[in-house]
């Protein structure tokens, strides 16, 4: 008896756990401290990939490629990348 319980809780906590899980993801900005993440910032973004390259040939290539193409280091800048991105934006 006592196992069935057991098993039933744990089941229960599962479900509700998963359920939660929904209801925190479903809408397409997510609230993270004081950040708004909207659902088109991905952490991933393929489009930032150069296909056109084996990975076994020039793998930082072919994962950053068309990303370092579509965001060239300004002038004013000896470096460039995501960090530096989100810093100008909040300033």
């Amino acid at each position: 008896m006592k196992r069935k319980r057991v098993i039933y809780v744990f089941a229960f906590s599962i479900t509700l756990i998963i359920a939660l899980s929904f209801l925190a993801f479903a809408s397409p900005e997510t609230s993270i401290g004081n950040t708004t993440i909207s659902g088109y910032e991905k952490a991933f973004d393929p489009g930032g990939m150069n296909l056109s390259v084996k990975p076994g040939d020039d793998f930082y290539e072919y994962v950053n490629g068309a990303w370092i193409k579509s965001h060239p280091v300004p002038a004013d800048k000896s470096r460039y990348g995501e960090f530096l991105i989100v810093d100008d934006r909040n300033l």
